[in-house]
């Protein structure tokens, strides 16, 4: 992403405006489906100086969904002055939070090692890229989907070969490249987008792709929005996936209510296992005295 401006602003100056008749002519299908295709361009335009009210859509052959009210999550932080810390455990699915839990202690003291590595030389919470490992494979290095990507992180195979990542099945390399990849894709968003949503904008590029995330924060630019603030992306996202919206897109249809459901996993995952390792941390100096050491 080269360029933070979201969209050109519009020419002021309108079509001629002919003389005035009071003659009446029918509008055939054809014109129609222009006009209506025109009232949908201009929806999706700012006024100059900015629009005050956000646009409703307007009629079409294929009626845009509108844009639902946000809903709350259950990750760390459901806005910018949340903690991602909690003095209980976090609220989830008690079949999730078990087998999150089981594989916390089979899988993670061998892996613990390559994510803090990988986390330290890219500037990253360790348990975040567990977390994002966690959702894609659930720490499987063999897994494989049906679409191609392969290894604990999930990793394409062009983006395993743009990060010199030579074997995605070995946990090292994908973490390794998993963890470059999220942090190129954090370095790259608009330096504006405030933390903790800048972590959740990354979390939605690595699942869906930057190019699609900047579509939707055009969308919601051009309706007077907020482009910069997680609350908005979530709910614009989901509208990629329908014609009347991504047509009007640089990079077209995308699957963006998956790309909000990964985030918010992610956002489950990443809490309880900050929960699990403050707990384990508060429960040594209990241990070492039980000791005797």
């Amino acid at each position: 992403m080269n360029s933070t401006r979201l969209m050109d602003r519009a020419p002021e100056s309108g079509p001629a405006a002919g003389p005035v008749t009071n003659e009446t002519k029918s509008v055939g299908p054809t014109q129609l489906e222009s006009l209506r295709n025109l009232a949908l361009l201009l929806l999706l335009i700012p006024f100059p100086g900015g629009d005050p009210k956000p646009r409703e859509p307007v009629a079409s052959p294929e009626p845009a969904p509108s844009i639902p009210e946000p809903q709350t999550t259950g990750g760390p932080g459901n806005g910018p002055e949340s903690s991602t810390q909690s003095e209980s455990a976090p609220d989830l699915d008690p079949a999730l939070e078990d087998a999150l839990r089981r594989d916390y202690q089979k899988h993670l003291p061998r892996l613990q090692p390559l994510f803090a590595e990988a986390g330290r030389r890219h500037g990253l919470d360790w348990r975040l890229l567990a977390a994002v490992g966690y959702q894609e494979s659930k720490w499987n290095h063999r897994a494989v989907s049906a679409e191609g990507v392969r290894g604990l992180m999930m990793l394409t195979g062009p983006t395993a070969r743009e990060l010199n990542i030579r074997d995605r099945f070995d946990p090292a390399q994908s973490i390794t490249g998993g963890a470059a990849y999220l942090s190129r894709t954090l370095t790259a968003l608009p330096a504006q987008i405030p933390d903790p949503d800048r972590v959740w904008y990354a979390l939605a590029a690595y699942n869906l792709g930057p190019g699609h995330v900047e579509d939707a924060r055009v969308l919601i630019q051009a309706r007077g929005g907020d482009p910069d603030r997680w609350d908005e992306l979530k709910r614009v996202l989901p509208l990629l996936a329908h014609r009347a919206w991504h047509r009007h897109t640089r990079h077209g249809r995308a699957r963006g209510g998956v790309a909000v459901r990964y985030v918010n996993s992610v956002r489950r995952y990443y809490e309880l296992l900050v929960w699990l390792t403050d707990e384990e941390e508060s429960r040594k100096p209990l241990l070492a005295r039980a000791d005797g050491t």
